[in-house]
């Protein structure tokens, strides 16, 4: 009788420990303003990426499937939260969409392919050969 329970006491220890693992790989970040929308980015053990998911916060439901993160994630909201833009960010490219609200879900809005991007100039090199990058470190 000891062994039974002494292996249910380490099965339910097992179960708990890996629900709560699974529990803190979930961010939940960026709501709308009315408090109803948010951004959830998920990690676990099956799916190596990681997913990331534009969800209703009371009822975890899927909205939108954002795809996998990369290194930044963040969604823009508009005061009304009916518009909101999905940007991700990776080393040096990141992609930009914009969902509109219709009522019942969020449809994506297509963006002109011909949009404005800032022209990045970086300093030139001093004498000594170090180059500030945007921090204030000083690299070779």
């Amino acid at each position: 009788m000891k062994t039974i329970s002494t292996f249910l006491f380490a099965a339910v220890a097992c179960y708990v420990t890996n629900v709560c693992a699974v529990r803190a790989a979930e961010e939940i970040k960026n709501p709308s303003p009315d408090g109803r929308f948010a951004l959830r980015i998920t990690a676990s053990k099956e799916d190596a990426d990681g997913k990331v998911d534009l969800i209703e916060k009371d009822s975890g439901k899927v909205m939108v499937d954002l795809g996998v993160p990369w290194r930044r994630q963040v969604l823009v909201w508009s005061p009304d939260s009916k518009r909101v833009a999905y940007g991700n960010r990776g080393d040096k490219a990141g992609e930009v969409s914009v969902y509109f609200w219709n009522g019942s879900t969020f449809e994506e809005v297509s963006l002109p392919d011909d949009l404005p991007s800032p022209d990045i100039k970086f300093r030139k090199e001093s004498e000594s050969g170090h180059v500030k990058n945007y921090g204030g470190a000083v690299t070779r």
